[in-house]
């Protein structure tokens, strides 16, 4: 801690403590019992950046849009993996955040909060789901899920396979592990949950609409 204070270029000292967790902007974690706390932790930052722009202090812009942009993560997180159906039907005739037609063969692999929400959605709004599969299969299946083998996979016909995967770095390993298995050419054919699409101006129609 000495030796980053000696190397700083400038220091501040706020009124009151803050306390400022770093997240992977990238990240949709799907252990969702842990936003409350990141929202304290937002909130604190948050409260923080206003007391040193209202001190006249400078607030660097990166750290300000970090803190923002989880912020709206936070936000699509929970309406992800509970309020799925909003993002569905704004879309329409495409699967929310994959860009893929609702009117594909689908293959959705994952059976967690997010893998849920997406059978739910896309089996009601006529939606063509050939097969629903997980690692975890067995237990899902205990649970009463209709979920089956990755084997399975090579047994069927299909257009596309979604990753039903909040987290996008779990999602990217179980690709890898999907192409290992049954080769490159699915490679094309594997659409994982883009964070990019996860915009600001999207989530201010849906907050509206579920403010109405």
């Amino acid at each position: 801690m000495v030796t980053c204070l000696l190397a700083a270029q400038s220091l501040s000292v706020a009124h009151k403590g803050a306390y400022y967790y770093y997240k992977n902007n990238d990240s949709m974690c799907h252990q969702v019992n842990r936003g409350a706390e990141l929202l304290r932790q937002r909130q604190s930052s948050m409260a923080l950046i206003n007391h040193l722009q209202g001190e006249g202090r400078l607030v660097p812009s990166e750290f300000q849009k970090n803190v923002e942009r989880q912020m709206i993560l936070l936000a699509y997180n929970n309406i992800l993996l509970h309020d799925y159906e909003l993002f569905g039907e704004m879309e329409g005739k495409t699967i929310f955040p994959y860009g893929v037609p609702m009117a594909a063969k689908i293959v959705l692999y994952g059976a967690g909060s997010l893998g849920v929400q997406l059978y739910r959605f896309i089996s009601t709004h006529g939606g063509h789901i050939v097969l629903w599969s997980d690692r975890s299969y067995k237990k899902h299946r205990a649970a009463g899920l209709n979920v089956d083998s990755p084997e399975k996979i090579g047994e069927v016909e299909y257009d596309y396979i979604l990753m039903g995967i909040g987290q996008y770095e779990l999602a990217a390993g179980a690709r890898e592990e999907l192409i290992s298995a049954y080769g490159k050419k699915l490679n094309n054919k594997i659409k994982l949950l883009n964070p990019a699409e996860l915009t600001s101006d999207r989530l201010r129609i849906i907050l509206d609409r579920m403010r109405a």
